[in-house]
């Protein structure tokens, strides 16, 4: 790789949380950026947080998309959960032309209008996996009405595992941000390049999850390709998919969220009919740390909770079994 260039930024694996002190003289903040077509990785470079619209001003005309290794992201004229650009973050930017980036001399901080993301409570997925994909969602409908508060969306992989969630807020655009698989695990814990979007709707009122269908205006609803996709999104709750998905079609283990975590997570299951259920957490000894489910289960989706308040920081394991089914997964407790 050679020397770091201060213009552009850097994508960097850590096993464990930790930060980098980065040591040199500052690079003036309107030092032009040269930017090719497709994607770009780019650094911050004023000493002051600027709105996003006025940071890349110079080269809105060509931009498609920005975002963040937290998955935020935004999307001119359209959607904005960015907000502001700051000091020491880096960017991913998609531009449809090659052009040239220079930050405006003015750095008086400057206000954008924010679209917050709502976290969700059903839908339960592994986040900050090094790569996401954005999703804008136009409009729901449920039997031919607008979505209304108390719902969350959930983008899933066809295997079932859920991938992205978000909770409706009350307004439309909404922004969901899908998560890649993390090739340096183990586990499958996100999408594939070209794996096909699977929506689902969560009514918190009656506690139901429905199967929506979906009508993409742009993207055409396989992971990564295009730079994000936008879609409108129908749910009928009498047709047969959605009768049918009350009941899970398969034994599932979710990853865990969060995780890393300090001091609870949540472990989400699914079961295709009644079996018994253990849930066991063992420490990096294989020792016996805790049991959290050791009962008969309807079918249904479940969630347990894990509190790890009184055990030290390390890695544990989460082992689920029910029926022939068993599946063990990776808990990294952080404190």
């Amino acid at each position: 790789m050679g020397s770091w260039n201060i213009l552009e930024g850097y994508i960097i694996y850590v096993n464990d949380i930790d930060s980098v002190l980065i040591e040199g003289q500052l690079t003036p903040f309107d030092t032009p950026m040269s930017l090719t077509s497709g994607w770009n990785l780019i650094s911050y470079l004023p000493e002051n947080s600027i709105s996003v619209e006025t940071a890349l001003n110079t080269i809105i005309s060509e931009l498609s998309i920005v975002k963040k290794d937290d998955g935020s992201f935004f999307i001119p004229n359209v959607i904005n959960t960015i907000g502001s650009m700051e000091t020491g973050e880096g960017y991913k930017l998609y531009i449809n032309n090659s052009a040239t980036l220079v930050y405006p001399s003015n750095q008086l901080l400057s206000k954008s209008n924010v679209s917050l993301i709502d976290s969700t409570i059903h839908f339960t997925f592994k986040d900050n996996t090094g790569e996401s994909y954005s999703i804008v969602i136009d409009n729901v409908t449920i039997d031919g009405n607008l979505l209304a508060e108390k719902y969350e969306v959930g983008v899933f992989i066809s295997s079932g595992l859920c991938v992205g969630a978000s909770s409706y807020n009350g307004n439309f655009p909404l922004a969901l941000t899908a998560w890649a698989d993390d090739s340096q695990t183990p586990e499958i814990d996100g999408y594939a390049a070209g794996d096909t979007m699977k929506f689902h709707i969560w009514d918190e009122s009656d506690n139901k999850e429905y199967i929506a269908a979906a009508n993409y205006s742009f993207g055409n609803g396989f992971f990564g390709n295009g730079p994000y996709c936008r879609v409108d999104l129908s749910v009928t709750t009498t047709s047969v998919d959605n009768i049918s998905n009350q009941i899970p079609f398969s034994f599932l283990l979710y990853p865990s969220y969060p995780n890393p975590f300090n001091p609870a997570t949540t472990i989400t299951f699914s079961l295709p009919s009644p079996e018994k259920v253990v849930i066991n957490i063992l420490n990096i000894k294989g020792q016996l740390i805790s049991t959290l489910v050791n009962e008969q289960k309807e079918a249904g989706v479940y969630h347990v909770t894990w509190n790890a308040m009184d055990e030290p920081s390390g890695i544990y394991f989460c082992n689920f079994q029910s029926g022939k089914y068993s599946k063990t997964i990776k808990l990294l407790l952080v404190k």
